[in-house]
């Protein structure tokens, strides 16, 4: 054999165009999921922005209560603080203080990038005939 012969071209050129068909139809499903992507994250960054502006109000419902039962303590005398409801309204107080809510963090996903590969060019420089 010093040739591909017409089938085996023929073949070849085959695989060719249906390599164009698929690697096009990648393309466009990389591109049509890219955009989706940036879609959908605008939903995403309005649903994270409303449950931080929630944890905005949590966070000032707990320093308000926290602030209330330090009042209430102080209204007591250092007895009244010092024995076992004192220490139960200090404990409570604690707990209040210890609350942590940290604004709630998404990171966005990294786009699909499209083929490095080019296995059409790959496919079309492949000898037909021996070199000799």
């Amino acid at each position: 054999m010093k040739k591909l012969d017409k089938q085996d071209i023929k073949r070849r050129d085959d695989i060719i165009s249906r390599l164009h068909a698929a690697q096009e139809e990648l393309e466009a499903a990389v591109a049509k999921y890219n955009e989706e992507l940036r879609i959908r994250w605008a939903d995403v960054e309005i649903a994270k922005d409303a449950l931080n502006a929630v944890l905005d109000d949590a966070r000032a419902y707990v320093a308000d209560m926290k602030s209330q039962i330090d009042d209430f303590i102080s209204e007591h005398d250092t007895k009244w603080a010092e024995g076992k409801k004192g220490q139960a309204y200090s404990t409570w107080s604690d707990e209040y203080e210890a609350a942590f809510l940290a604004d709630a963090e998404v990171e966005q996903p990294d786009e699909l990038l499209e083929l490095d590969e080019n296995y059409i060019e790959t496919l079309e420089d492949l000898p037909t005939e021996v070199e000799e």
